[in-house]
């Protein structure tokens, strides 16, 4: 009994350290679709930069950006209002990995972003801004050594300001809509 532990214990050792998709040093960029983190709602495309200081943690700045027209038809009035909304957004994020096993790496990424958007609606327009702390949990998956694919799936807190001619609006809150997939490739 003593020796399939041992064993079992060697062959965990093995496959969560010697093969583990990622390795310090290594540099990538990242394209991802994303939902935003803060009340703005901001989601869309980001590109960023994956920086593995070492094995356990990476560094991960980005720059996110959206564009997007709604149109919504009121059936009993027959009027139409159309919503676009513009944005970016700057985020610096610290993936650190918790598991690595074989080409599936199971990291947190804790998570600041700022967040500047601006809503026309109907003739009206709304400027805001917003910070947000998120963390989320995530996959990378290694398809070779130079491409992975992620996922993530968090949380966070976001404190947002916005204005709209002299009315001056700021809303506080906690958000569960922290999600992100992509895929990285790496120079190195």
């Amino acid at each position: 009994m003593k020796k399939i532990i041992i064993a079992s214990a060697l062959m965990l050792a093995a496959t969560t350290s010697s093969f583990g998709a990622v390795k310090g040093g290594k540099v990538g960029m990242d394209f991802a679709y994303s939902g935003g983190i803060s009340a703005l709602a901001l989601s869309g495309t980001s590109v960023g930069v994956w920086w593995h200081l070492t094995d356990a943690i990476a560094l991960r700045p980005g720059i996110g950006f959206t564009n997007a027209t709604t149109t919504t038809t009121n059936t009993t009035t027959n009027v139409s209002t159309e919503t676009k909304v513009t944005g970016f957004s700057l985020n610096v994020g610290l993936p650190i990995y918790l598991a690595k096993l074989n080409l599936v790496d199971l990291y947190v990424a804790p998570e600041f972003s700022y967040t500047s958007t601006s809503t026309a609606v109907a003739g009206t327009s709304v400027s805001g801004s917003g910070l947000a702390i998120a963390a989320a949990l995530g996959l990378q998956i290694a398809i070779n050594d130079q491409l992975h694919i992620f996922g993530e799936l968090g949380g966070g807190y976001s404190s947002t300001e916005g204005t709209s001619g002299t009315t001056r609006t700021k809303v506080d809150g906690i958000t569960t809509a922290r999600t992100a997939v992509g895929a990285i490739f790496y120079f190195n």
